[in-house]
């Protein structure tokens, strides 16, 4: 704020000394009305960071208000627009091209029509030569003021483009680290549960003749589980965010917590059922996986079926589980491109298992998932 403050008084001071002392004939008009008119064209851009579009258009108004009300100086009319060239510097950097762009191009035909009118009130015949210090005439201030705004509008957009290359290096180089630290983590289990495994086969067939060394294998068991248990914890504690819950706090999802789905597309204004059959205790993995098959599933039946039904099944028959969603929609591909149902396969794929989704025969929309499970 204190930077775009000095940025507003040096603008003032210019705009006040160009009208004042300009190369052409200076405004005959009383001295407050140029101040006045600086103050309305310069103190804006103190808010041009907070609400950039609203501080260029009210400072490409201001000015030319000033310019049609003859309120400029003569030789330097670009002086009078150098508030919004800082304002439009500002839209170019901080707003997408389809907000940006337009507004340079209304911009642009503000300042041409003021210019325009400026000569045809005040100047309608410029004077010669000898009572300027420098020619007067429509094209070259048109030019000059023009050359300026697109300048400053166009260091802008690349001041943005280069922050989002920084920002995409930036999760680059996250995603990287990502990468590698699950590379360790493979590492780290493989390793542990290789030395896990191999002490426990010893503990196993030497636990009636040879108690000592079963139980050395067991220390050992016991040692490198907790070693690999610390390892894990650190290395996933360096893919969390600061938002992310504690797992402590945030226990997984998983076949308890569907019927809570359920109940939430109820309350949306889809009718639900739930169906439950066959299925005991699942793994937490599996529990999860189900979880989140039947959220992603219900969250495409409430954003883009227009559904007034719901059904879901889970049940288990013939060494397969099996998770179905079916609603009475209009049965259309989600939009998107279906990044939900992606995801359902993903996860359905990890299992070895496979998906179903589309359109009903009788109408509606399907998703089934079918994953092994003795």
């Amino acid at each position: 704020m204190f930077l775009d403050a000095a940025w507003a008084v040096a603008l003032l001071l210019f705009v006040a000394y160009a009208t004042s002392d300009p190369p052409g004939p200076p405004y005959p008009g009383p001295v407050w009305a140029v101040w006045l008119a600086a103050v309305l064209v310069a103190v804006p851009v103190i808010v041009r960071r907070r609400w950039p579009l609203a501080a260029l258009a009210w400072v490409a108004a201001a000015g030319a208000g000033a310019m049609v009300l003859g309120v400029a100086g003569a030789g330097v009319l670009a002086a009078t627009f150098t508030p919004a060239a800082l304002a439009l510097y500002t839209v170019g950097s901080r707003e997408r091209p389809a907000r940006s762009v337009p507004a340079l191009a209304l911009t642009l035909l503000v300042v041409a029509g003021a210019i325009r009118l400026f000569y045809a009130v005040r100047l309608p015949e410029p004077p010669p030569v000898t009572a300027a210090e420098v020619p007067l005439w429509f094209p070259g201030e048109l030019a000059a003021a023009l050359i300026v705004l697109v300048a400053c509008w166009t260091t802008g957009v690349l001041v943005r483009w280069r922050r989002g290359i920084s920002a995409d290096l930036a999760r680059a180089a996250v995603l990287d680290e990502r990468l590698r630290i699950a590379r360790e983590l493979h590492d780290i289990i493989g390793h542990s549960m290789s030395v896990i495994s191999v002490k426990a086969t010893v503990a196993n067939h030497l636990a009636g003749s040879r108690p000592e060394e079963a139980r050395e294998a067991l220390t050992v068991i016991e040692r490198t589980s907790r070693t690999a248990m610390a390892d894990i914890r650190r290395s996933l504690g360096a893919l969390r965010t600061p938002e992310d819950v504690p797992a402590e706090l945030a226990p997984a999802a998983g076949l308890a917590e569907v019927p809570q789905l359920v109940t939430e597309a109820r309350a949306a204004g889809v009718e639900t059922s739930l169906t439950v059959d066959g299925v005991g205790e699942l793994p937490p993995a599996l529990g999860l996986g189900v979880y989140r098959i039947v959220q992603e599933a219900l969250t495409n039946v409430l954003r883009h079926s227009g559904a007034g039904h719901c059904r879901v099944v889970v049940e288990a028959a013939d060494g397969e589980l099996r998770v179905a969603v079916t609603d009475d929609g209009r049965g259309g591909t989600p939009s998107g491109g279906g990044l939900g149902l992606a995801g359902i396969r993903e996860r359905v794929q990890l299992y070895g298992g496979s998906t179903l989704a589309g359109p009903r025969p009788g109408g509606g929309f399907a998703v089934e998932a079918r994953i092994p499970y003795p």
